[in-house]
């Protein structure tokens, strides 16, 4: 599996968030199947798929204010980044999106240590989300992560999380469908991404 990230100066509008995207998309994919050979098009539900590759892969895509981030795999992956000053760990949403395990997890956790936590427990739900092509539109509670554990309990098939270092200042989390695959992130200058308009 592949990361691709870019960290900006500057909180980015969303359009070139986007266009920073497609580009680490792109670069992923001609630096396995050369240039021009696949191509990345987003289905109606917004899930990017690739197209014109010799064989399966899959690809999926983060973003914050700062930084964007771009996985590929060979089987069903999805990435997730949030900031870590980023506070929403209110009782009501927790009780919202967290299985009852990990409910007494974060309960267990130092009163200091629960947003972080909790975004690990989100960033891992939303990647999965992302990875099965519904985003943020699945029954959270029904799913659960042991955060001690990789593995994703509650949903059909086979399901490993990674905490993935893209910086001191994000949670991020890739999921990936089938067994655990080893990871490699490589930071991108921004200056060397094409413009794409």
């Amino acid at each position: 599996m592949h990361i691709a990230y870019v960290v900006t100066p500057d909180a980015e509008p969303l359009g070139v968030r986007r266009r920073f995207g497609r580009s680490l998309m792109r670069r992923l994919l001609d630096a396995r199947f050369g240039a021009g050979a696949a191509r990345v098009e987003i289905t109606e539900s917004g899930q990017p798929v690739v197209v014109g590759a010799p064989r399966p892969v899959f690809v999926s895509l983060t973003h914050t204010d700062r930084l964007v981030a771009a996985a590929f795999a060979t089987a069903r992956v999805g990435i997730d980044a949030e900031p870590v000053d980023r506070t929403p760990s209110h009782p009501a949403l927790r009780s919202r999106m967290c299985s009852a395990s990990e409910l007494s997890w974060l309960d267990e956790l130092p009163e200091d240590q629960r947003d972080q936590g909790f975004l690990r427990l989100w960033t891992r739900k939303e990647s999965y989300g992302k990875a099965i092509g519904v985003g943020l539109r699945f029954e959270w509670r029904s799913t659960s992560f042991n955060p001690d554990d990789a593995r994703l309990a509650g949903v059909p098939g086979e399901w490993h999380a990674s905490d993935v270092d893209l910086g001191a200042d994000v949670v991020a989390t890739v999921v990936v469908e089938g067994a655990a695959q080893a990871i490699e992130v490589v930071k991108v200058d921004s200056c060397e991404l094409p413009d794409l308009g």
